[in-house]
């Protein structure tokens, strides 16, 4: 399939999946096409998608440059944002130009926005404690105000310790994929927030050495047709582990931030877990 001189990167996936890749043909541009807005069978964001479902109803008008374009209004447009930081966050982490788009936003917008209609959200979707913490850090260390963000009540006055979350964010890059340990680590957090919580050592090493089908389809396309040939699939992983690297050390590290990094996720009720 062609779209604009571009071809699709693994045409054996087909196109039905969460999100397809294109790339100029004979040049190095990728374009990342997404059929929704999250995926569907991930628990993690199970009913999310429903949020937007009318977002085109309510789209509103803008001009820029001299070209009117069709965009969310702003309160649809920040609490994607924030849905959207909390899918980066569970992967390799979430990096502060991102940070600073949304705080930005909400900033340029902070009139515009239904602030009970987004706090409303964002308390159905377990979001609380990471957005109250990304308006905190904010605050704390980026110069915004915090009545820009109209916090609601019983979340203004709790104490929230912000400073794990920044350092996470810092080590993370400008978009949130700071070190190949984060990468992959990333396989981790992401199959924690599947099974709602913290698993321990030995499972995460087993975890990362055999993940399932389903993680890897991206990476190995042939999988979709031939699943069977999983083992054949974890062989060809570990060989690419082996010419980037010892291997041994590569592992422990990327278990090693991904612990950490679940620590964080679980302490801002990513997991769904209320903070005690």
């Amino acid at each position: 399939m062609f779209l604009y001189g571009m071809q699709q990167l693994n045409p054996e996936t087909g196109t039905e999946n969460y999100e397809t890749a294109y790339k100029k043909t004979g040049g190095f541009l990728v374009i990342e096409l997404h059929r929704m807005l999250f995926p569907e069978n991930e628990k993690w964001c199970i009913g999310w998608n429903g949020f937007f479902d009318e977002i085109h109803k309510q789209a509103i008008e803008r001009e820029t440059e001299g070209v009117k374009i069709n965009m969310p209004q702003p309160t649809d447009h920040l609490f994607f944002q924030f849905c959207h930081a909390r899918k980066h966050l569970l992967a390799s982490g979430v990096g502060i130009r991102q940070i600073c788009d949304i705080l930005l936003f909400a900033e340029y917008y902070e009139k515009e926005i239904d602030w009970e209609i987004f706090w409303d959200r964002i308390r159905m979707t377990d979001g609380i404690l990471f957005a109250e913490a990304i308006f905190r850090l904010g605050v704390q260390y980026l110069g915004f105000e915090e009545k820009q963000f109209y916090f609601p009540e019983g979340v203004h006055s709790m104490k929230l310790d912000t400073e794990r979350l920044m350092e996470d964010i810092l080590h993370s890059g400008i978009h949130g994929k700071g070190t190949r340990s984060r990468l992959h680590s990333g396989t981790l957090t992401l199959h924690a927030a599947e099974k709602r919580g913290l698993s321990g050592i030995f499972p995460d090493l087993f975890y990362m050495a055999f993940p399932p089908v389903k993680n890897l389809l991206w990476r190995f396309p042939y999988l979709k047709k031939h699943p069977y040939l999983l083992p054949f699939a974890w062989g060809q992983r570990l060989c690419g582990y082996l010419r980037e690297g010892p291997v041994l050390g590569s592992v422990k590290e990327i278990v090693k931030t991904g612990r950490k990094r679940k620590e964080i996720l679980r302490e801002y009720g990513i997991f769904g877990e209320k903070r005690r």
